[in-house]
């Protein structure tokens, strides 16, 4: 079954960092053919992990979530749970649960997730009573710090996510993970940003993918995608957005090659933002709408919104109005679904303006 429809192919230009690629507001949410099967539940089987490996989102409910199917990881999850695992594993699935429930609540807008803290903390009783892996403490660590990353957002000073990432940052290097030591050094490197300190954020990200391609289980095409994604979130803060651009496009094409549905729709958002904001609003369109689709797949409100209200905006000036109206109204109805006031005031003015412009 073919999900989504063939994106546009854009030409990355060269970088002036370094060179070409290795082939939720704009901030955060700022060619290919992707198909996918959708599979059973069931399908997935992964092999046992020993307490000691690093693990990185590739294996069979990672894979769910990666491509959007949320339920089913999270039925996957718990079917195993319910078999009663070895310390390990109830480990490596408590942990996968949380991020499942964060993207989760990413998609309705409940974050932080405290759900997903219940299950980091229920791994942390599991490590401290059986096995005291340094590597997985690195792991739990690194949990905690993605997720007081989220919930320390609004006052933007991470004292407890800077404390976790701390922490499993000495713990990845401790153990010679050094996986989990890019991971930690990103996750770092994402706090710098949004304190504004873009070019210490840069450095580390750079470190980052350097750790990350010294790994064995390192997955290319992942990190690559976070490090562009984040390397022009950097340019962003800095108001660049001509620079921002090819790091967009390579980590749109990056999440592309590794199958990340889910992260693609937030890609193509951020490069379609990308080229409305370096005068290029025909080429943006097709990226706002492959979003739009994912986000059908997905019964996204939120993404559905975001695609809708840029959609609308883009054929208001081309002056296809009775299409942006269309836009404007689903804009309108999905952000109130997911009580983002902010949108809905955004796709309410844009059907009062074109109102307003209606002939007597």
């Amino acid at each position: 079954m073919k999900y989504f429809r063939e994106t546009p192919f854009f030409t990355t230009p060269k970088f002036s960092r370094r060179g070409n690629s290795r082939s939720f507001t704009r901030l955060l949410t700022l060619g290919m053919v992707c198909f996918f099967v959708e599979p059973s539940a069931a399908a997935w089987q992964e092999p046992e992990a020993t307490c000691d490996s690093e693990r990185r989102p590739a294996s069979g409910v990672s894979q769910l979530r990666a491509r959007g199917l949320l339920n089913d990881a999270l039925e996957t999850i718990d079917r195993e749970l319910a078999n009663d695992p070895g310390p390990c594993r109830e480990v490596a699935l408590r942990l996968e649960r949380a991020r499942v429930l964060d993207r989760i609540a990413l998609h309705s807008q409940t974050l932080p997730a405290t759900a997903a803290l219940a299950e980091i903390d229920r791994a942390q009783e599991i490590q401290a009573a059986t096995n005291r892996s340094t590597t997985v403490q690195a792991e739990i660590e690194l949990g905690r710090a993605y997720y007081y990353y989220r919930a320390e957002m609004p006052d933007r000073e991470f004292k407890q996510a800077e404390k976790a990432v701390t922490r499993a940052m000495q713990l990845a290097r401790t153990a010679g993970a050094s996986i989990l030591l890019a991971d930690a050094t990103h996750q770092l490197g994402l706090i710098r940003a949004q304190q504004g300190k873009t070019a210490t954020a840069r450095e580390l990200f750079d470190k980052s993918l350097e750790l990350d391609r010294q790994g064995d289980e390192g997955n290319e095409d992942y990190m690559l995608a976070e490090y562009h994604r984040h390397i022009a979130l950097t340019y962003i803060l800095e108001e660049d957005w001509s620079a921002a651009l090819p790091h967009y496009v390579a980590s749109h094409q990056a999440r592309l090659r590794s199958n990340a549905i889910d992260g693609s729709q937030f890609s193509a958002l951020s490069l379609g933002d990308a080229l409305l904001e370096t005068d290029s609003p025909d080429a943006a369109l097709p990226y706002f709408e492959y979003a739009f689709d994912v986000a059908g797949q997905m019964n996204s409100s939120y993404v559905k919104a975001l695609s809708a209200l840029r959609i609308a905006d883009v054929l208001e000036k081309r002056g296809s109005r009775s299409e942006a109206k269309q836009h404007y109204s689903i804009a309108a109805s999905e952000a109130a679904a997911v009580n983002r006031s902010s949108l809905v005031a955004a796709a309410t003015s844009g059907l009062d303006r074109l109102k307003e412009a209606e002939p007597e």
